[in-house]
């Protein structure tokens, strides 16, 4: 296609039966394996995930035809198996699991390393599993919010494009740091992280 995450891509209709372009199904639910496709690697690990604190994740883009396309992700912070949730219980109000929503980006032909916009994590390993679903999907058009089908796409599928799921933990180290964009250096763009932060607190 015309973009995809990562540096390869696996396609299947179905992500528990049929065929898969790895040779193995995503997830084994007789054997409760999950998150087992081998090209799901758009995603750059580890994520950092404070609770109740505004992150951001970084990620790789493919592009073989240059244009508009859209990154979200959604992320199962209560743990019930679907992205459909407003979790309560932060200072910064509730946090949806539709995390990052249609962030848009001009690629250019050839590979992109890109950071999301930024979201507020619920992650918290002392009152849930530590493990996560999270979903990415860069696509050729925008996803529209609909009630019970968080992350699942168009009925007709995407024509560009590629979904991901992680099964993963977080890490939750950049909580009190000065690393407030966590991408491994404290410098003048955590200050402007920062100020981005004060600014969007204000009503």
């Amino acid at each position: 296609g015309g973009a995809w995450l990562g540096p390869v891509v696996s396609l299947e209709n179905e992500a528990d039966i049929g065929p898969d372009a790895d040779g193995v199904n995503n997830i084994d639910p007789v054997k409760n394996i999950p998150d087992l496709d081998s090209a799901d690697d758009g995603l750059l690990l580890p994520v950092h995930m404070p609770r109740c604190k505004w992150t951001n994740v970084r990620y790789m883009v493919n592009t073989v035809t240059p244009g508009v396309y859209y990154f979200n992700l959604w992320a199962d912070w209560n743990r019930d198996g679907d992205w459909d949730d407003q979790v309560s219980g932060c200072s910064l109000g509730d946090v949806p699991e539709w995390a990052v929503r249609n962030q848009l980006l001009k690629l250019n032909a050839g590979p992109s390393l890109i950071t999301s916009l930024p979201f507020v994590s619920w992650h918290d390993p002392n009152e849930l599993p530590e493990q996560l679903w999270v979903r990415i999907t860069l696509s050729d058009q925008p996803w529209e919010e609909i009630w019970g089908a968080g992350g699942c796409g168009p009925t007709a599928g995407y024509y560009y494009g590629e979904t991901e799921d992680y099964y993963l933990t977080p890490n939750t180290s950049c909580t009190e740091c000065a690393d407030l964009n966590c991408d491994g250096f404290i410098n003048l763009e955590d200050l402007a992280e920062l100020s981005r932060q004060w600014l969007g607190s204000c009503p």
